[in-house]
């Protein structure tokens, strides 16, 4: 984005390419629901906003069950690694 005029103390001219805007509304990569923008259009900046505050809570949270559940993920993980090893020895045993 840059911004091309300053109008008063709180509000901008500002030019930005359609790319800005599809990554700006996490629309990027061809996902669909791009907004068809036309001179006058509007588009909310909090949404980006919005979108990282949301993501910074979900990461908050997985943190957060991760610590409140160490006991049962460390017993699943070790499961899995005790199941490979098993895997792997029947393998070596049926001469894969």
């Amino acid at each position: 984005m840059k911004i091309l005029a300053l109008v008063d103390s709180n509000k901008f001219i500002a030019e930005v390419n359609v790319t800005e805007i599809a990554k700006f509304l996490n629309l990027y990569y061809n996902k669909p629901g791009m907004p068809s923008i036309t001179a006058g259009s509007e588009i909310d900046l909090a949404k980006g906003y919005d979108f990282h505050s949301d993501t910074v809570c979900a990461l908050e949270k997985t943190q957060e069950f991760i610590k409140g559940n160490k006991a049962v993920i460390d017993a699943i993980i070790s499961g899995i690694v005790i199941l490979g090893k098993n895997d792997k020895t029947e393998d070596d045993h049926a001469g894969n």
